[in-house]
């Protein structure tokens, strides 16, 4: 197999590895983590509401949504979604969550979930009805689910402000990050005094599927 076009991939997993403590130890875990590295970044340009450019150590890196399309900037609604993404991203430090079976797309950019300050990014634009979610990810060719929702445009937002809406505001948190160790039992807050010599940062839904119990010090979500 010709794996040269896996190597800008494999660059970015190594430089992620350098910035999760405790990453390189937990892949040779017992248990398989569900994703490639995750690493920190921060969002510096939005191409449009799905695709954008982040800053980690490993450079600036194209980052395009796994698993939702919005429009494009110049088609209606496109506005809106890039409006969405900016308020909820730009600036800001968020986690990239690199998809597994299709590293990057014909443009060369990279195909991840990202983590933001209000959840998951692609949750937000479902939510404010400024994406659809694919069918299948992994085969954009199955199309998308549903229908955009036919709202009239959010008034603007301090950057720092929730969507508005009791059901927005909830959401948001439905599958929080939670951080875990190498061959611990437990799951934890990111603050938390067991994580001293490392963590790895897992949704919570993950945490859930491995039998994980939260920690009984630092309280996570449940």
């Amino acid at each position: 197999m010709n794996a040269k076009p896996f190597l800008p991939v494999a660059a970015l997993c190594a430089a992620a590895f350098a910035l999760v403590p405790g990453a390189v130890s937990a892949a040779r875990a017992s248990v398989p983590m569900p994703y490639p590295p995750a690493f920190p970044a921060r969002v510096v340009e939005l191409m449009d509401g799905d695709s954008f450019k982040v800053a980690c150590e490993a450079g600036t890196v194209e980052v395009r949504l796994f698993d939702v399309n919005c429009p494009e900037f110049d088609e209606r609604g496109g506005d809106r979604a890039k409006s969405i993404t900016r308020q909820t991203t730009l600036g800001r430090r968020v986690w990239v969550f690199p998809s597994g079976k299709r590293p990057k797309d014909a443009h060369d950019r990279l195909l991840a979930r990202v983590w933001t300050p209000k959840g998951w990014l692609s949750d937000v634009l479902l939510r404010m009805g400024a994406a659809q979610r694919y069918a299948d990810p992994d085969k954009p060719s199955a199309g998308l689910v549903g229908k955009p929702k036919a709202q009239a445009p959010s008034k603007p937002q301090d950057q720092g402000a929730e969507p508005s809406g009791s059901k927005a505001k909830s959401g948001a948190q439905s599958d929080p990050l939670v951080y875990i160790t190498k061959t611990g039992s437990k799951y934890h807050r990111a603050e938390c005094p067991h994580l001293r010599h490392g963590s790895i940062p897992i949704p919570l839904s993950e945490a859930k599927i491995r039998g994980l119990e939260p920690c009984a010090h630092c309280q996570p979500p449940q």
